[in-house]
């Protein structure tokens, strides 16, 4: 699956790497309306997500911007702005027409991913971490215990985001996850190349040494960048 992003000048969830993207492109006069322009570009088979935030995406013009989601065929909306539970009948209004993606932490107690579950959303985006989105090295031991704890309790697929950067780190989460989210790491290969193709090349690689380190773990694992 391709993730989206829609630039915003205060992105809560996003840790440095996406944030000078997002201010980059910001800088660079980008308008949310141009998403849809990218989305029209890259139709065909693949599911693709829009990620953003509330302010930008649904606060002014939902309506409008929910109808331009359906008719570029967008698989799912993540924003991690919106819990279930603040703003209960956008989320039912909403979801009718394009699938929402919930979130789950390591702090969420199990009766609320039991209320998660019961949404049927298409999968729950699990924040390994605490914290914000990041490359990291490793995402410690305490991450198995809680991906354990989220699947004894959830059917819904969960895939695992913030921090998953390396191909090993995928290996090890796909043990305990159905697939998992990649952006920083994404980034941080287009922000050191030094051309477009060079670029591509890196991002290139990086995705298909994902898609082999999952492959070893099943063929049915999902990588979302």
């Amino acid at each position: 699956m391709l993730e989206l992003g829609v630039p915003f000048s205060d992105p809560l969830a996003d840790g440095p790497t996406i944030q000078r993207a997002a201010t980059a492109a910001l800088q660079n006069g980008f308008q949310k309306v141009q998403i849809f322009e990218i989305l029209r570009r890259l139709e065909g088979d693949k599911p693709v997500l829009v990620m953003g935030y509330f302010n930008t995406l649904l606060a002014t013009d939902a309506g409008q911007f929910l109808s331009l989601c359906e008719e570029n065929s967008v698989s799912g909306l993540i924003v991690p702005d919106l819990p279930i539970d603040e703003e209960a009948e956008l989320w039912e209004t909403y979801r009718r027409r394009v699938p929402f993606i919930p979130f789950v932490s390591p702090t969420t107690a199990n009766e609320r991913l039991g209320r998660i579950d019961k949404m049927n959303a298409p999968f729950v985006y699990a924040v390994s971490v605490a914290g914000v989105t990041g490359t990291r090295d490793s995402l410690g031991v305490e991450v198995t215990d809680y991906l354990r704890r989220v699947r004894s309790v959830m059917s819904t697929p969960v895939l695992v985001g913030f921090g998953v950067s390396t191909s090993r780190i995928a290996a090890d989460v796909a043990q305990f996850a159905d697939g998992v989210i990649v952006g920083s790491a994404v980034i941080e290969r287009i922000e050191r190349s030094a051309s477009l193709d060079e670029a591509l090349d890196s991002v290139s690689t990086l995705v298909r040494d994902l898609r082999e380190a999952l492959d070893e773990v099943s063929t049915l694992k999902a990588v979302s960048c």
